[in-house]
């Protein structure tokens, strides 16, 4: 600027895209100097395109085979970007003439427009060796900004990006044309493009390296933005990655660290010490936490521990009340047995083996055995009087007339059977079909109810010439509902009966 303002004679022309033309009026003295002394350059028609390819090799006598220059033309007329294309296909086909001939051989050899640059990156690429192949491979992925939904654009990468161990090589692309090196000069940054985005579209292995590389690079753009954001909020703690996306940047910084610029590794580094000091913090909370638990625990076990010493010297008090009624049951027996009195003896010894079964499991072997052994010695003590066979099934009823001359028994076989004291067996009474479960003297011993499970009730009156009762019953009383129960009146004038039926 100061050559355009101080130089005699002196005229400085400056050819800028127009996408490029925003920032070259935010620079004021720049816009100044723009001011009402620029020209606006349109896209090339065929007659300008046609001079563009052959006035400049005609000042060196070449002449390009007829049909060549139309062939070019067509090339780049619809696509104005396309012009440093046909600049790179006119320098190779320029390299490739013959006898001052440009030829339709050498631009078919080349691969035309669109894959002479795609052709000249393979050949460059296969002379490179081994390590070097893998760091350009590394560097290109960089120069793309990949698209989720849309084509893959090429994007200007910094030095830091494509890593300073690959400068180098970068360098050597820039001088095969490949790719195109700048230095920003306000900020101090080298960066790096590729010279056009045909090479994108059309070198394969470029493309199979984005198939290959491209989840990562579309993560590591939105990295990018995240980080650019995080640097316009002042590098605020609430700008670093956390949950699933800082889980990604940890998977992808273990995989791919030598893909990753420092300035990336910075920032999810300190989003991983972010993350380390929170899980401390929250560690030291859940400790005060177990802490407090741990207190409140430890009084309540006390709490609980008490409660539980009282409950078992009242549970032991009540035990040893329980032992002290078996044991006074179990002496009343042997008082009842010394006074001739072995039925209610036997009672008293049943209720104490009832309630010694029911304290077993609280019992220990010792006090146990003693007890068991003062009942064993009252049941030796009762004798079996008399001993009454005669049914096929399984004894539901039996019952002693009120002036205890008879006893009357019924079974499961659906019989009634009618005994002596003695045992004898003096009658059978048959009537019903399914099991007896009840047997009843009157009050004056002339009739027997019985009740049976076929839900019918008879009635069986004495004679008192041959002692013995009817064979039939000559009541017979029917419940639909199911027969439950069966019962006399005192006057021996109303027979009850209850049934399922609620009413």
């Amino acid at each position: 600027m100061n050559a355009v303002d101080k130089a005699p004679n002196f005229t400085l022309i400056l050819t800028l895209r127009a996408d490029f033309y925003g920032e070259a009026l935010s620079y004021r003295r720049l816009a100044d100097a723009l001011q009402d002394v620029h020209i606006n350059l349109g896209a090339m028609n065929a007659q300008e395109l046609e001079a563009v390819i052959t006035q400049p090799a005609a000042i060196y006598n070449v002449q390009l085979e007829e049909g060549l220059t139309q062939r070019l033309v067509d090339a780049v007329l619809q696509s104005p970007n396309h012009l440093p294309l046909l600049e790179f296909t006119l320098t190779q086909l320029w390299q490739k003439q013959y006898q001052g001939y440009l030829t339709h051989q050498a631009y078919t050899e080349i691969g035309g427009v669109e894959t002479a640059l795609a052709n000249h990156a393979e050949e460059i690429y296969a002379q490179l060796n081994t390590t070097d192949k893998d760091r350009v491979q590394k560097i290109f992925i960089q120069l793309v900004q990949p698209g989720e939904a849309s084509t893959d654009i090429r994007r200007l990468a910094t030095r830091g990006e494509v890593k300073e161990e690959n400068w180098d090589l970068v360098t050597r692309l820039a001088d095969a044309r490949l790719v195109v090196t700048n230095f920003n000069q306000i900020t101090g940054i080298e960066t790096v493009e590729i010279i056009h985005e045909a090479l994108i579209k059309n070198w394969r292995r470029f493309g199979q390296w984005m198939r290959i590389d491209g989840d990562f690079r579309i993560w590591q753009e939105q990295l990018r933005v995240v980080i650019k954001q995080w640097q316009n909020s002042d590098n605020d703690e609430g700008g670093l990655l956390r949950g699933k996306p800082l889980l990604d940047a940890e998977h992808w910084l273990l995989k791919r660290n030598h893909q990753i610029s420092d300035d990336e590794q910075s920032f999810i580094n300190l989003s991983l010490e972010l993350r380390e000091k929170e899980e401390e913090a929250k560690n030291a909370a859940r400790k005060r936490i177990f802490i407090g638990l741990t207190s409140g625990l430890v009084t309540a076990l006390l709490l609980a521990g008490i409660a539980l010493f009282q409950w078992r010297r009242a549970e032991e008090k009540r035990l040893e009340s329980e032992i002290n009624q078996l044991k006074s049951l179990s002496l009343s027996a042997k008082t009842l047995l010394n006074s001739g009195n072995q039925v209610e003896a036997l009672s008293s010894t049943l209720v104490a083996n009832n309630k010694l079964i029911k304290l077993n499991h609280n019992l220990d072997a010792v006090t146990k055995i003693g007890l068991l052994s003062s009942l064993l010695e009252n049941f030796n003590s009762i004798h079996e009087y008399n001993h009454f066979i005669g049914h096929d099934a399984s004894v539901n009823s039996v019952t002693f007339s009120n002036d205890g001359r008879l006893l009357a028994s019924g079974s499961q076989d659906n019989l009634i059977k009618i005994w002596r004291q003695n045992g004898k067996l003096i009658q059978t009474l048959e009537a019903h079909k399914d099991g007896i479960f009840s047997v009843i003297f009157s009050p004056d011993n002339q009739f027997i109810i019985t009740g049976s499970f076929d839900n019918t009730v008879s009635l069986w009156r004495h004679n008192s010439t041959t002692g013995l009762f009817t064979n039939r019953p000559f009541v017979r009383i029917s419940e639909t509902d199911g027969l439950w129960a069966i019962a006399f009146n005192p006057n021996n004038n109303i027979v009850a009966t209850g049934s399922e039926m609620v009413k």
